[in-house]
């Protein structure tokens, strides 16, 4: 057995299989979550994830058992974010209200685990940088951007006073590089990078994955057409 919990038995059908430091089983790298945290040499959590379903399940098997789940967390060095999770359960009632049960419990923890690894701020945390609560000076302060929005843009697209003082910094800042001439294509190319850049970035701080890179998507489209490199 390799240190590293990959089989390399003489026997083929075990060869590329990894073992779950829970259940003990040899299981295929897809019964595995991704890691990007440099402490998982191989890509993938030491546990299963059949293990992590079964062993974060309440005794009525009807809902998740957040202690349980801090514990395989934990066993796992990954940590905890209440937002993080959160969205994740909203995500899973959203896109799949049909699921109850252990199935509800499977996708909420699917959600997790990519959102986790989909969101660069979070890919290098362990368990030490879990946050199970709000901040609430930062919920106030989102509540302040809130009721602070001035500008509305041609798609009804919100901006607050800091919002919209950022889409401008940067657009001038990249004006102040490439000096297109106002008014011309690429001049409102610009304009609309700048503001997706601004998009991007809440998608994230949201936790909303795809969103963030779809987003991040039409941004390259934009560099493409600008003859740029991102």
């Amino acid at each position: 057995m390799r240190n590293d919990g990959w089989c390399a038995m003489g026997n083929i059908r075990n060869e590329f299989k990894k073992q779950c430091i829970v259940c003990g089983k040899l299981r295929t790298p897809a019964q595995f979550y991704l890691s990007k945290s440099e402490f998982h040499a191989d890509g993938r959590l030491p546990i299963c994830k059949k293990c992590f379903l079964e062993k974060s399940l309440n005794d009525e098997r009807t809902d998740i058992d957040l202690d349980r789940f801090y514990k395989l967390l934990q066993q796992c060095d990954k940590p905890f974010i209440a937002k993080v999770f959160n969205s994740a359960v909203s995500q899973a009632e959203n896109q799949h209200p049909d699921k109850i049960g252990a199935e509800k419990v499977e996708t909420e923890i699917g959600y997790y685990m990519k959102n986790l690894n989909g969101l660069y701020q979070y890919q290098k945390m362990g368990w030490a940088d879990s946050v199970f609560g709000t901040d609430d000076q930062s919920n106030n302060q989102s509540d302040n951007d809130q009721e602070d929005s001035i500008v509305v843009s041609d798609d009804g697209y919100k901006y607050s006073l800091l919002q919209f003082e950022a889409v401008l910094a940067l657009f001038k800042y990249l004006q102040s590089i490439y000096q297109y001439q106002k008014g011309s294509q690429e001049y409102e190319l610009l304009k609309i990078y700048a503001a997706l850049r601004l998009r991007a970035e809440a998608a994230a701080a949201e936790c909303d994955v795809d969103e963030h890179f779809q987003i991040l998507a039409d941004c390259g489209d934009i560099l493409t057409t600008l003859h740029w490199e991102d």
